[in-house]
């Protein structure tokens, strides 16, 4: 993990994930003033296979589930989640 997850440039890593082709990207999330969440492979700066927008919640507990489609991923990779905006997460499904 860098910097602080839910901040801009903050990120989370997954190690070691089974990838078969999902679709779709769904998210439980929380945010004072929205941002995104980026779903990259290998690295935090590696190739972004979905990217889900945030809206406004109004709170840091206040949570809402976001989706987006994903695109390219496939197979045994590292899964980054790299954050803008002021932007928690309770989970993620990949389907």
């Amino acid at each position: 993990m860098s910097g602080t997850p839910g901040a801009t440039g903050g990120w989370i890593a997954f190690k070691d994930v089974r990838l078969r082709k999902p679709r779709t990207v769904t998210a439980g999330v929380a945010s004072t003033g929205g941002g995104s969440v980026e779903v990259r492979l290998g690295s935090p700066t590696g190739a972004r296979v979905a990217r889900i927008p945030v809206a406004a919640t109004g709170g840091v507990y206040t949570w809402a589930t976001a989706t987006a489609p994903v695109s390219g991923a496939n197979g045994v990779k590292d899964v980054y989640l790299v954050f803008t905006g002021d932007v928690r997460i309770k989970d993620l499904a990949l389907s």
